[in-house]
């Protein structure tokens, strides 16, 4: 999981200063915070037994708070 963890933060730090050169700061860490936010509320609906789904809805969570600290 620690690898997994930062390679997702990877991505996130080179997609970020793109989506904010393209749209205003606001709109970008709003947009970011709610998917970050849809997903981890997803993933209270995720059986443990699924680790591979839980794991990737974990792992897309933090790649959206990662690009959020980015802004």
């Amino acid at each position: 999981n620690f690898v997994l963890s930062g390679l997702v933060e990877f991505p996130a730090y080179c997609v970020a200063p793109k989506l904010l050169d393209r749209f205003p700061s606001k709109f970008v860490m709003t947009t970011v915070l709610t998917c970050a936010s849809g997903t981890l509320i997803a993933l209270k609906f995720i059986y443990h037994d699924m680790t591979a789904v839980y794991l990737l809805c974990w792992l897309i969570a933090k790649f959206f708070a990662t690009s959020c600290y980015m802004t």
